[in-house]
């Protein structure tokens, strides 16, 4: 089940599934680490996508500076996604395999942006304050 939401999660849980597919999307990506974390305390697994069933990358919708905002946190969430504090929901080699497809993925948007091919008219969403 491909999951967008900290909501599709709680769902998908609820009905007892315990392997999920996360899509990093410009509306949810600031979820990703709850995401792992709930499923971990649920004992499923999870995987990381920036793909979608169209194989789009629906992060490449937003302008190039929020997918680097976007993309820079991600990558500096290095130490609570990977290596031995991961979640147990997360595969070995998911937050590298997930930051390098996000990486090549910026830079393929930067390069069709240059050409003038493509705009992103996405906006890039973060979490509620307070």
């Amino acid at each position: 089940m491909m999951l967008t939401s900290v909501d599709d999660l709680e769902a998908a849980l609820d009905r007892g599934e315990l392997e999920a597919r996360w899509l990093l999307h410009p509306g949810s990506w600031f979820e990703l680490l709850e995401v792992a974390r709930r499923c971990g305390d649920a004992g499923a697994r999870l995987e990381l996508s920036i793909r979608d069933g169209d194989d789009a990358v629906p992060m490449a919708a937003l302008p190039i500076a929020e997918f680097t905002a976007a993309y820079e946190t991600i990558r500096d969430w290095w130490p609570q996604l990977s290596g031995e504090s991961r979640p147990r929901s997360l595969g070995p080699d998911a937050y590298n395999q997930l930051a390098g497809a996000l990486c090549a993925a910026l830079a393929a948007t930067a390069d069709r942006r240059l050409a003038g091919s493509d705009r992103g008219d996405a906006r890039l969403g973060f979490p509620p304050l307070g």
